[in-house]
């Protein structure tokens, strides 16, 4: 991305931190207009209407934005970012299959497991998310207390049992 690009993107972001939301609002939309084709602006701005509890305005901005193709950190935001919208419009399954794009580009990505832990919990899926985050904690954790149980935690966080959704 340009340089010039950076700097609009980090003046919005300025006009929104500095408690001017709806400024920020008018400034990516005019950032747009300029820059249609730039997908880290549509990111920007959906971040903006996220960011105010407009999900459901960013919701197409975050799709906008990984049409036009995002790479390395902004793609992972993005597909959590669109996740979390979803959640919070009350569609984890869609939430879901972003979610596992996601896991799928990014593995290790303990912002990834941990919304997807949070979405599989949505989805009744709680056994699931506890063995996510007990597989990441174990994994990622530099505490050696928690070293010298890893393997009989692995073993069974491996092995919690799967449960059904609850029917309805």
């Amino acid at each position: 991305m340009s340089t010039i690009v950076q700097t609009y993107i980090e003046q919005g972001n300025d006009l929104f931190n500095e408690e001017h939301p709806d400024e920020a609002l008018s400034y990516f939309a005019n950032l747009r207009s300029t820059y249609p084709d730039n997908a880290e602006v549509w990111l920007h701005s959906a971040f903006t209407f996220d960011r105010l509890g407009r999900e459901s305005e960013a919701i197409p901005l975050y799709i906008h934005a990984l049409e036009l193709g995002l790479q390395d950190e902004n793609l992972r935001d993005c597909l959590v970012c669109l996740s979390s919208s979803y959640r919070v419009v009350g569609q984890p399954d869609v939430a879901l299959s972003h979610l596992e794009r996601a896991r799928s580009l990014f593995p290790q990505d303990l912002v990834v497991l941990s919304f997807l832990s949070l979405t599989l919990h949505d989805l009744q899926r709680s056994s699931e998310a506890v063995q996510l985050l007990g597989l990441a904690l174990i994994q990622e954790s530099p505490d050696q207390n928690l070293a010298s149980y890893q393997r009989p935690l692995r073993y069974y966080f491996q092995h919690i049992a799967k449960q059904q959704p609850s029917e309805q």
